[in-house]
C-alpha cells in the first residue's frame, strides 16, 4: 500500500499535548473527585490519519460481489484523478437509512432564537459556566482560528470511534461525542469519558423526535438529565433497523438510572451564522467555535459516495438535504477533520478529511459547555 500526502504532521506540530494541557493549566491533571457511583473508564483516542491511498486490492479488500459492483460503479462516476477514494467498510453493505438518521427539525428558526436566548441568560447568572474556558483561551499557547491546521482528537479529548449499527442514531452519538469532549476539555484529559448513547436514544423527551428512525441534537436532555457510563448501559439498540419505517425509539423504554453518576451539560448553543435560515455557518465562525468550546456537531448531506469513503479530502456537490450528523473535531488547509460513527473500518479509522463547502458540511453546527466539577 502506499500512501500519498498526509494532514496529521501538520496539525500536530500546531500545537503540543505539553503545552496545550501543561501545568499551567490545573485542569489538564485533575480527576472528578465526586464519590458517587464509579466513573467510566478512560479511553484514549485512535488518532485519525487521513491520506491517499492507491491501492484498490486493498481499498476493496473484503468486499462482496454486489457490494465491490457498487465501488466501482461510483469509481467510474469520479473519473481520474478525484481528491478522494472510495472502497469498502461495514457500512457498505448498510442501507443510507440505517446510516443517516438526522432530521432538520420543521421549526428550527424558533429552536435557534430560543436557545441563544437560553444560553445567554444561563450564562449570564452562572458566570462560572465559562471559567475554564477563559482559562484555557488565558494560555498563550491556546488554538485560534488563525492556526493553518488544529485537531482535538490529538490531545486525548476525543474518544475512540463508535459504531451505531443499524440504528440511525448518528444524532446520538454525535451529540454523546461532542459532550465526552467538552467535559475532558474542561476538566482534564483525565477524564476522557464513554457515556451511555443507550441511554440518550430511550430517554430522551426533550428533543423529538429521538428514534432510530432520526433526531436532532440531544443537548437538552443531557443538560435537564445527564448522562451516565456505558458501563452502566451499553449500547444495544445497534440491531434496530429504521426500514421498515416505524418510528423505533431503541431496545424498550428508559432504563432506571437512579443510583449512577451522572454527567450533565450546563448549556449549550448554536454556532454564530446559524440562524434557522442558512444555518451553514462561515468556516471562520466554525473555527472560533472549536477554539472558544471544542469539537462541534453538524450536520451534512450523506450521499453513496460519503458511504463509501475510504481516503483523501472528499469533495462533492449534491444538492441534497442534510440527513447524517458528525462531529466536527479540527481543520486542516483542505478542509474539516470530522469523526463519524460507522466504526473504526470506515473512512481512515473512523475519521474522513471533507472540504470546506461540500455537502452542506457545517449545517446546524452546536457547542456545549458540561457542568465543571467543583463549581
Amino acid at each position: 500500500m502506499r500512501v500519498i500526502g498526509g494532514w496529521r504532521r501538520i496539525a500536530v506540530a500546531v500545537l503540543s499535548t505539553a503545552v496545550l494541557f501543561g501545568a499551567t493549566l490545573t485542569l489538564a491533571g485533575s480527576a472528578d473527585p465526586s464519590p458517587a457511583a464509579p466513573r467510566p473508564e478512560p479511553v484514549q483516542a485512535k488518532p485519525p490519519v487521513i491520506s491517499q491511498v492507491v491501492d484498490v486490492s486493498v481499498l476493496d479488500a473484503g468486499a462482496p460481489p454486489e457490494v465491490k459492483k457498487r465501488i466501482e460503479a461510483v469509481r467510474a462516476r469520479l473519473g481520474n484523478n478525484p481528491r478522494f477514494q472510495v472502497g469498502y467498510s461495514k457500512a457498505a453493505g448498510r442501507t443510507l437509512k440505517q446510516l443517516a438518521g438526522t432530521v432538520k427539525p420543521a421549526d428550527l428558526v424558533a429552536r435557534v432564537q430560543k436557545q441563544r436566548i437560553a444560553s445567554a441568560q444561563h450564562q449570564s447568572k452562572n458566570p462560572t459556566v465559562d471559567a475554564r474556558r477563559h482559562e484555557l483561551q488565558a494560555n498563550p499557547n491556546a488554538p485560534t482560528p488563525s492556526l493553518t491546521a488544529f485537531d482535538w482528537s490529538q490531545f486525548g479529548v476525543v474518544g475512540s470511534v463508535k459504531d451505531q449499527g443499524l440504528c440511525g442514531d448518528c444524532w446520538c452519538f454525535a451529540t454523546v461525542g461532542v459532550f465526552e469532549s467538552m467535559y475532558a476539555i474542561r476538566n482534564g484529559t483525565v477524564n476522557m469519558l464513554q457515556l451511555s448513547e443507550e441511554q440518550l436514544l430511550r430517554c430522551n423527551t426533550e428533543n423529538p423526535p429521538a428514534t432510530c428512525c432520526g433526531g436532532w441534537w440531544g443537548f437538552d436532555y443531557i443538560t435537564a438529565t445527564g448522562l451516565v457510563g456505558d458501563d452502566r448501559i451499553p449500547y444495544q439498540s445497534g440491531n434496530i433497523s429504521c426500514d421498515s419505517g416505524v418510528q423505533v425509539p431503541g431496545l424498550g423504554p428508559c432504563p432506571d438510572i437512579s443510583g449512577f453518576r451522572k454527567y450533565q451539560a450546563a448549556t449549550w448553543s448554536y454556532v454564530d451564522g446559524v440562524d434557522g435560515a442558512t444555518n451553514i455557518p462561515d468556516p471562520s465562525l466554525i473555527k472560533k467555535a472549536l477554539c472558544d468550546h471544542g469539537p462541534v456537531i453538524c450536520g451534512v448531506n450523506v450521499t453513496e459516495a460519503f458511504q463509501l469513503y475510504k481516503s483523501g479530502v472528499f469533495v462533492e456537490n449534491d444538492p441534497g438535504d442534510i440527513n447524517h450528523a458528525v462531529m466536527i473535531v479540527g481543520w486542516t488547509p483542505e478542509g474539516w477533520i470530522v469523526r463519524n460513527s460507522w466504526g473504526a473500518d470506515w473512512g481512515q479509522n473512523g475519521y474522513i478529511l471533507i472540504d470546506w463547502n461540500t455537502n452542506k458540511i457545517g449545517f446546524g453546527a452546536a457547542w456545549v459547555e458540561p457542568v465543571v466539577f467543583g463549581q
